[in-house]
């Protein structure tokens, strides 16, 4: 009975240490500007990598040493973002005026929407297309919060989007 409880205090300390490592390996190398933004991130997290110290305690060979440097250069992980693109259209007077941002990009290609009220109490669609109808007359409007998503990087943007009556 020792040893089993032994054993699993040390595959849990053994896991606690290496989250980090674990938790990182999960995004894909597309989340990231380069190649060396991906290494990086596996091996620091977003946290800025350190100087690297070659001593008695730490010894490295000279590749490891240049290799770590380069990373203290590079500075933190950086990850692409999304780009948000909106096109509105109206048929005419009185018409229904309808919001697609399926153009909008995200690092993976995959995406997710959600538009909500300005004050974001309400959602009133999940998919790249939104429609309202603001008003009669010329120039009313709706304010609505457009949020595009990248569910495989794990990173989203926000915009407002003025919804404005052309006739």
């Amino acid at each position: 009975m020792k040893i089993s409880g032994i054993s699993a205090w040390v595959a849990c300390m053994y896991m606690l240490a290496n989250f980090p490592a674990i938790a990182n390996a999960a995004l894909p190398e597309v989340c990231f500007k380069s190649k060396i933004d991906h290494e990086v991130y596996l091996k620091y997290g977003d946290e800025y990598p350190p100087y690297p110290i070659s001593d008695e305690r730490n010894p490295m060979s000279d590749e490891e040493y240049e290799l770590a440097e380069s990373y203290f250069h590079h500075g933190p992980a950086k990850r692409k973002s999304i780009s948000i693109s909106v096109k509105q259209t109206q048929a005419g007077p009185g018409q229904m005026i309808h919001a697609n941002a399926s153009g909008s990009s995200t690092p993976s290609g995959s995406k997710t929407f959600s538009w909500t009220s300005n004050s974001g109490s309400s959602t009133y669609s999940s998919s790249a297309e939104y429609s309202t109808n603001p008003g009669v007359s010329k120039g009313a409007y709706s304010n609505v919060t457009l949020n595009v998503g990248d569910p495989v990087c794990g990173i989203t943007e926000s915009t407002r989007v003025q919804m404005v009556n052309q006739y």
